[in-house]
């Protein structure tokens, strides 16, 4: 998802070897035949062009290189993370209480205060610490009843039930069904943005889906959706609000995505005259679905520690009463905002032998990584690539 993705593409920029092309590999770049100024220029324009693309839904970043104070930065890391990112360059110590609170104000002040304590404990030797945070409010094209809503059981992971609040709806929206999985698009505001929900169909199970699910199934559902009529659609799906807190290190789940060289070989370009390693990945998430519409918020740091150098038509039933996979997206550049899945209905989380989903960067690629899912219902995973033109492989 975006904010993961623009964090990454910002510490891409501190390097001018293996770790920046370890990095562009990550996000669906060639490094052969691609230089750094193909993804600055993607995310140039997707900071600055979807935040206005539908006046009726708020959509916005923000991004800041905080670092201690007196440390050379690098005129080059900077400039590009000023005038590409529009990164606010924070010379306040990152590390300790201090460091803590300025930072949780900070992405409390850019996520609607949906994400008011980012840091749980105080950051500890890291001299730079990179934030995106992203923010998103968009109310549906068509709003649900609210007196329709009512009670009913969602059928949790474990198998066992429990209590949701359903929203219901008898109209048409798009709609594609295969013989593993069945997917509506619920649109907000002028139709830019959409959140796209997926249920695995009985036969396959949410486990098996969630396993060999890959980008390119679903951008066949996408196009499915946007080529064929709108469906009438007897809909019932669960409300919800799901965090995921940034209480767990994303770095072994980051190497597991290929991201290897970085960690090892550290970034040359961001301080001068020494050698900068990630030293820690954090990401929160807290998304919130009801009647009106959707409100989620995301915030990715990373840490950096610095050493030595070098009709009439048929009714379709379709009851989101099991677990199910959703995806809110700009539907022009297929950019993924937020990505998420419900499993349970009340407490969000998973049983102890939690289950893993299997990603792909590229599209076009045959193996997998199986990453074990946090102790939420949220799974924020880069399943993407950034780059548009890996889309057609």
């Amino acid at each position: 998802p975006a904010s993961m993705a623009i964090a990454m593409a910002m510490v891409a920029n501190g390097d001018s070897g293996e770790s920046r092309d370890d990095v562009l590999r990550l996000l669906g770049f060639n490094p052969v035949g691609c230089d750094i100024s193909q993804l600055n220029d993607y995310c140039r324009i997707m900071l600055t062009e979807l935040p206005k693309l539908d006046g009726r839904t708020v959509c916005r970043f923000a991004n800041s290189l905080w670092h201690r104070p007196g440390l050379k930065v690098t005129e080059s890391f900077s400039g590009v993370l000023g005038n590409v990112y529009s990164s606010d360059e924070i010379a306040i110590d990152p590390n300790g209480e201090k460091g803590m609170r300025n930072i949780n104000r900070w992405v409390g002040n850019y996520t609607g205060g949906m994400i008011p304590e980012f840091l749980k404990w105080p950051l500890n030797n890291t001299d730079i610490f990179l934030i995106n945070a992203t923010y998103f409010k968009g109310r549906w094209a068509t709003e649900f009843n609210v007196e329709a809503s009512r009670d009913g059981d969602f059928r949790n992971l474990d198998g066992s039930v429990s209590k949701a609040t359903f929203m219901h709806a008898d109209r048409r929206f798009g709609y594609a069904k295969t013989d593993r999985t069945e997917a509506i698009s619920l649109p907000f505001g002028s139709g830019n943005f959409e959140l796209t929900a997926l249920l695995p169909t009985q036969e396959t199970g949410f486990r098996e889906f969630l396993r060999s699910v890959s980008y390119g199934e679903f951008k066949a559902l996408a196009e499915l959706m946007r080529s064929g009529q709108p469906a009438h659609i007897a809909l019932s799906f669960p409300k919800f609000q799901t965090e995921t807190e940034s209480d767990g290190d994303m770095t072994e789940v980051m190497k597991g995505l290929g991201l290897r060289d970085a960690f090892i070989r550290g970034f040359n370009a961001m301080v001068e005259g020494q050698d900068a390693l990630i030293n820690g990945i954090l990401q929160a998430v807290n998304i919130k679905v009801d009647e009106k519409g959707v409100e989620a918020a995301a915030a990715t740091g990373i840490g950096m520690a610095t050493s030595p150098g070098p009709d009439q038509s048929e009714v379709v039933e379709l009851n989101f009463d099991r677990p199910f996979l959703y995806v809110i997206r700009e539907t022009s550049t297929g950019t993924i905002l937020f990505m998420g899945m419900e499993a349970t209905a009340d407490s969000l989380t998973f049983p102890v032998n939690a289950p893993v989903i299997s990603v792909s960067i590229n599209p076009g690629a045959t193996a997998f990584t199986q990453i074990p899912l946090h102790a939420s219902s949220l799974a924020t995973l880069l399943v993407r690539p950034i780059n548009p033109a890996l889309d057609a492989e």
